[in-house]
Formats: structure tokens, C-alpha cells, sequence
């Protein structure tokens, strides 16, 4: 009997199987195997990778993270990430449909990944996001302000007249990313919560909670894995598999999501449907944020335009004013070298008269 806390990359990703064999079950596909190859190689690689055993999977991928997280299916898993994620017991929870409010994004939904309501009424939402949209916060807060609306609007159907603001309880937004937005800077913290204060000092009851975990810096600055929450950043962070092994060594509780991870390996087509599916979500997720990294860097060349054409007007009204300025100049000289002219002229003819006086009568 295989002793406890050794596990093998065999015993996490199961029984490893030739890339040749995977594609060979592709190509009884043809729909399938052309989703296949139209993948990067980079990406083909990691399918491959995956399906013969050799690595984990990205499980922050859209379709994959919805399948394994499904808050209906794993009861104990998402209250145990919630307890992380929250840093307090949660026990258990109601699912709320994924509902969407319409935005402006070429008609796309505000829709969360997982949302839920705590025992004492309190949503929460948690996002996963492989590459982090641009302007983070006025997101987080559609979201929030979407969740708050419902809470409104249900309790003022069921109390009418006796409806109170009280009864609005907090709701919690947790996004967790793998590449944030430029936003995030770089701030060596992989954990941003938002704080609300007043300049009075004043302390009132906040009901929007929003935290960042920003994988990419977990992923630096992480040294030792104690708290639950450092034990999910792990698994949403490693992929390789020396990193994985050891993180099942640790904390063998981690083994069954790795294994329920591994049953995608028995449907290749399946999987391959799934992964291109999430890169399509992916590439679109990746070509809007493009959009409006162009967006605003066309916003901020404008600016910089404007700018330069208003340093523009104003040093070509301080040239304006400096030929008037020299032009006055010009004619003030003119005028003066008249004037010396002149008094030249009337110095000569007074000399002259002088020279012909003292001539005629003699120096007085």
C-alpha cells in the first residue's frame, strides 16, 4: 500500500498515455481535430501535455473553472474556498442564478462566475479572470451595484411601505487574477482590499466589499504556503507539475480536485472542445482589452495633442507679442535717431553761426 503524503505525478494526473495515441482519437473526429489545429503550438502543447498526463490544467479557464467550482455539485469545496477567500467559517450558502444586466460592450451581460447567498443574506460574488480586464474598480463595482439593485428591488416587492435600508445586507466581490491590468502596477502585495474612509473620521456601514488577488505576484512573492487562502492561490497558480506534486504532498485535500481534473483526460475531444472554447472566450476577453488599452492610449496621445497645440498658441501669441514689441522698439529707435539727427543738424548750424560771429567780431 502506497504510503501517505508520497504521491507520484502518476498518482495526481493518472496513468500517463502517448501524444501520438491522444491524437490518434482526435483524428476520428475531423470537426475535433481541426478545433485542434487551429490552436497555437504553445497551446497544443499544453493540451497534450495534459491529456497524456505529463501536466496539470489551466484551471483558470473559463470552461474548466465552471465545471469543477460548480457551487451546486461542491458544496464543501466552494465553502471552504469562501472561508479563504472571506477569512471566516463559511458553512454553507444558496446559488443565485447567473443572471445579466446588460452593458455597453458590444451587448455583453454582467455575469458572475460563482454567486451566492451566505446564511445571513450577504452575496457573495468570485470572479476568475486569466488576463484582468482594463479599469478594474468601475467593474467590480457594476457588479456590486447590480447585486445591491437586486436586493432592493426584492425587498421593496416584499415589504412594500415597510421596506427599510437597513435590510440591505453587504455584498462581497472577490476577483482573482492570473495577469492583472496595469493598474495593479507594481505593488509587490498580491492581496488589494478595498477600504473606505471619510475625512471626518466618521465610521459608517459600508455594504460594497471588493478584493483583489493578483496571481502573478502570489506567484513572486510567495515563499511559504500556511493560511487556506496561500493553499487555493497555490492551486490556481501552479501548473507545473514538481509544484503541484508538492502541493498534494502538503495537503493531500487537494488530491480529489486534481483527480476530478484528470477525469477530462478520458474524453480527449471533449476537452479539446472545452480548452478551444475558453481560449475563444479568452481571445475576445484579450481583444477587448486591447481595445481599450488603444482606447486609451489614443485618449492620452489627444490630450498630449491638445497640450501641445495650446503651448503652441501661446508661444505663437508671445512671438506675436514680441515682433509688436520689436516693431515698437524699431520705431522708437527710428524715432530717436531722428531726433539725434536733428539736434545734430541744429548743433551744426549753431556752430556754423558761431564760427561766422567770432570771425566777423572777434572771440568775446
Amino acid at each position: 500500500m502506497k504510503k501517505e503524503n508520497n504521491y507520484t505525478q502518476a498518482d495526481i494526473f493518472g496513468i500517463p498515455a502517448s501524444r501520438e495515441s491522444i491524437i490518434d482519437i482526435l483524428k476520428d473526429d475531423e470537426s475535433i481535430y481541426r478545433r485542434f489545429c487551429t490552436l497555437k503550438e504553445k497551446q497544443q502543447d499544453n493540451i497534450l501535455g495534459f491529456l497524456s498526463g505529463e501536466r496539470g490544467l489551466e484551471v483558470l479557464l473559463d470552461s474548466f473553472f465552471r465545471k469543477i467550482f460548480n457551487p451546486l455539485d461542491n458544496k464543501e469545496r466552494m465553502c471552504s474556498l469562501l472561508s479563504a477567500l472571506m477569512g471566516e467559517c463559511v458553512e454553507d450558502y444558496t446559488v443565485i442564478p447567473r443572471e445579466g444586466t446588460q452593458m455597453y460592450e458590444k451587448c455583453s451581460l454582467v455575469i458572475m462566475d460563482i454567486l451566492v447567498r451566505l446564511g445571513d443574506d450577504r452575496l457573495v460574488d468570485v470572479e476568475m479572470q486569466k488576463i484582468g480586464y482594463r479599469f478594474p474598480a468601475q467593474r467590480s463595482t457594476c457588479y456590486a451595484s447590480d447585486l445591491v439593485m437586486r436586493q432592493y428591488n426584492a425587498l421593496r416587492a416584499e415589504h412594500g411601505w415597510d421596506f427599510n435600508y437597513d435590510m440591505i445586507r453587504p455584498v462581497s466581490i472577490f476577483v482573482i487574477i492570473e495577469s492583472p491590468s496595469k493598474e495593479f502596477g507594481i505593488s509587490p502585495d498580491y492581496v488589494h482590499r478595498r477600504q473606505v474612509s471619510y475625512s471626518s473620521g466618521i465610521e459608517l456601514s459600508e455594504t460594497v466589499n471588493i478584493t483583489y488577488f493578483t496571481l502573478d505576484r502570489f506567484q513572486k512573492s510567495i515563499e511559504n504556503i500556511v493560511s487556506p487562502l496561500d493553499k487555493w492561490l497555490a492551486f490556481f497558480t501552479y501548473k507545473k507539475p514538481k509544484d503541484i506534486i508538492s502541493l498534494v504532498n502538503r495537503y493531500p485535500e487537494y488530491l480529489p480536485l486534481y483527480h476530478e481534473i484528470s477525469e477530462f483526460r478520458k474524453n480527449p475531444k471533449e476537452a479539446v472542445f472545452m480548452y478551444s472554447e475558453a481560449l475563444a472566450v479568452l481571445d475576445r476577453n484579450t481583444e477587448l482589452y486591447m481595445i481599450e488599452e488603444m482606447r486609451q492610449e489614443k485618449e492620452v496621445l489627444s490630450q498630449e495633442k491638445e497640450a501641445l497645440s495650446q503651448e503652441k498658441d501661446a508661444l505663437s501669441q508671445e512671438k506675436e507679442m514680441l515682433v509688436k514689441e520689436k516693431d515698437a522698439l524699431s520705431q522708437e529707435v527710428e524715432h530717436l535717431e531722428k531726433c539725434i539727427s536733428e539736434k545734430n543738424r541744429e548743433l551744426s548750424e549753431q556752430s556754423a553761426r558761431l564760427e561766422e560771429y567770432e570771425a566777423k567780431y572777434g572771440r568775446l
